[in-house]
């Protein structure tokens, strides 16, 4: 009897170290998938251009715009305003439904020698407002009106004042420049 308890305290455990394994991955961080042109030599491009897709002219798409050129010429791409090939940006901030929340469970179950019987429930409690801002940008990289390499990240806007912001931004241009093909490139010569 005593060997059989045992073993079933050991299941549970692995059982809640498989539980929490999943948890943990289901929450990670997806990686940035690019699209690009395979047959494109981007070892060509020597300079490009940066252009804002913004027709209002807001201060956040200038910031998005310095921190990609400080990104470029960090790698060794000269940014010039008389490229063919264009960086171009769309960058804005969507709404989105909140989706934490604490749940809080509520179970009671009994058991006999060869039986057990157990019943549960959950209640979601959502946790700040119903809407959260997503600062979302996307780049494409054009030769000739052809899109040759393009990317598209986001990520929640926690705190709201301009520090939160440029942290936010800077972390998308950091994930979406991490494969760009000119940075990589010119890294590895």
């Amino acid at each position: 009897m005593l060997k059989l308890s045992t073993f079933g305290g050991f299941m549970l455990k692995k059982v809640l170290l498989i539980c929490m394994v999943l948890g943990i991955t289901a929450c990670a961080r997806q990686a940035v998938t690019p699209d690009f042109d395979p047959n494109y030599n981007f070892s060509n491009i020597q300079q490009l251009t940066i252009i804002a897709d913004d027709p209002e002219g807001t201060p956040s798409h200038r910031h998005i715009a310095l921190l990609l050129e400080q990104a470029l010429v960090a790698g060794n791409i000269k940014v010039t305003d008389d490229s063919n090939i264009k960086l171009l940006i769309d960058a804005y901030v969507e709404e989105r439904p909140n989706d934490q929340a604490i749940s809080i469970g509520l179970g009671t179950g009994t058991s006999t020698r060869n039986s057990s019987i157990g019943i549960g429930t959950s209640v979601q409690i959502p946790i700040g407002d119903d809407m959260v801002e997503w600062q979302v940008i996307q780049l494409d990289l054009v030769d000739n009106n052809q899109v040759i390499w393009t990317a598209r990240d986001d990520a929640k806007l926690k705190v709201k004042d301009g520090k939160g912001r440029h942290e936010v931004q800077q972390y998308i241009i950091d994930r979406l420049l991490a494969d760009f093909p000119l940075t990589t490139q010119q890294g590895n010569e």
